[in-house]
């Protein structure tokens, strides 16, 4: 390191020269620099957290995780904003509904929703059953 004995390790991720915290104006100028160069349209730094959550939605992550790194205080919130997401994910869950019906016409049984535990709001549970 150049800083040599000057330097401050801080546990600091982006640091500046001496392990110190980078002014904002440096690293917004270093982004739009960067977009400049990707030839990419002008964004706020911010919403690079959007976009890197929407991705993780539409991977499959499950919302919980993605609650957490984002530091969220409840699931409801990122739910709540992302929901943007969430018809494109309706769409992938009526697909998948559809293929485990068929997975179970295609061995001769029927779908079957039936409760799991014992409380008003009970969970369900999905499985093939035998044609009688």
């Amino acid at each position: 390191m150049k800083a040599g004995e000057k330097w401050n390790d801080g546990g600091i991720v982006f640091a500046n020269n001496y392990g110190g915290f980078l002014r904002p104006d440096t690293v917004l100028d270093a982004f739009r620099q960067l977009l400049k160069e990707a030839g990419l349209p002008p964004m706020r730094f911010h919403d690079l957290r959007h976009s890197a959550a929407t991705i993780l939605f539409v991977a499959g992550v499950n919302p919980k995780v993605i609650q957490e790194l984002l530091g969220h205080s409840t699931i409801s919130i990122t739910l709540e904003v992302y929901s943007h997401v969430l018809p494109s994910m309706q769409q992938e869950a009526a697909v998948k509904w559809m293929r485990y019906l068929r997975s179970c016409e295609v061995r001769g049984q029927r779908a079957v929703l039936f409760p799991v535990g014992h409380h008003q709001a009970n969970p369900m549970s999905l499985s093939c059953k035998r044609n009688h």
